[in-house]
Order: structure tokens, then C-alpha cells, then sequence
């Protein structure tokens, strides 16, 4: 009976707490992390996917950019920023929620005060309710773009006199 009580995500919100469990028998997750857990998740979930997700963010902000000048408007174009800003969105969305939340760990491993533990504690509880449903809404923005862009690249390749009547 105690292995099905022990649901608790990192954020502290319940995933599964049957009825005959006791507030004794709940644990935190993160609690129970050892030293190289700890650290594991500070440097990959916290450094390393917040340092990728700053270059995809210049990378997306640069496209957007030379996506923007007036001799880039092609349907295709047209097409690729939207991509971009869905991404951008996407990359965005998974920093906030979920590399700042393993910079936390640099209190526990280094004796360091920081801020990203006031921000697991008091503004990802306020955010998560936002990021959460716009990730997974450009996400599928994402996904859809592709798509159009795979279908307006067979028109063009495939059907290139037609292409010149449908697309700018």
C-alpha cells in the first residue's frame, strides 16, 4: 500500500492519493533525490536546456528578422515565420517551465542562495496554469506548419505551373 501513495510530482501537486493513505506515507519527489540526481538534473534540466533553449531563442529571433525584410514574401516565407514564432513559443515555454525549475538545485548542492528557488516556489504556481496549455497549443502550430509546408513544397515540386497560379 505505501508504493501507491508515493505520487507526488516536483511541483508538489498530487498525481494519484488514494483515500487509505496517510499524510505520513506522501513524499515529495524531490526529497528523495540523492546528490548525483541532484545534480544531474541541475546541469542538464537546468543549464543545459536553458543555455539551448537562449541559442534557439537568437536563432529564432535572427529568422524572424531576415523572414520580415519585403523581398521575402513568398508563400513559403510566409509559412516559415509562422514556424518560427510557434518554435520560438515552444522554446520559451519549455525554459520557464522546466529549466529554471532544476537551476532550484544549486541551493541544495552548493550552499548558494538564488533566485530560481523563489521562482519554483511562488511564480511557476502562478505561470504553469498559462505555459502550460500555450506550449502545448504551438506545439501543434508546430506541427501543422510542417505539414503545410511539406504540402506546399510537393505543389511546387510536383505541380510547378500549378504552383505559380496558387501560391504567391
Amino acid at each position: 500500500m505505501e508504493a501507491e501513495c508515493i505520487h507526488i510530482c516536483m511541483d508538489q501537486s498530487v498525481i494519484h492519493a488514494p483515500e487509505n493513505c496517510s499524510n505520513s506515507s506522501l513524499s515529495v519527489l524531490g526529497d528523495q533525490m540523492s546528490q548525483e540526481e541532484l545534480l544531474f538534473d541541475f546541469w542538464v534540466r537546468g543549464v543545459m536546456l536553458t543555455i539551448i533553449g537562449i541559442l534557439g531563442l537568437t536563432g529564432n529571433i535572427l529568422t524572424i528578422i531576415v523572414l520580415t525584410r519585403p523581398s521575402m514574401k513568398t508563400s513559403l516565407n510566409f509559412i516559415l515565420l509562422g514556424l518560427t514564432s510557434f518554435d520560438t513559443i515552444v522554446i520559451l515555454t519549455s525554459v520557464l517551465m522546466f529549466g529554471f525549475g532544476g537551476l532550484q538545485h544549486m541551493d541544495t548542492l552548493y550552499q548558494i542562495e538564488n533566485i530560481f528557488t523563489y521562482y519554483q516556489k511562488w511564480i511557476y504556481p502562478a505561470i504553469i496554469q498559462y505555459m502550460f496549455p500555450m506550449a502545448l497549443i504551438a506545439q501543434n502550430g508546430s506541427i501543422f506548419l510542417t505539414v503545410a509546408v511539406t504540402i506546399e513544397r510537393f505543389v511546387a515540386v510536383c505541380k510547378p505551373i500549378r504552383a505559380k497560379e496558387c501560391l504567391i
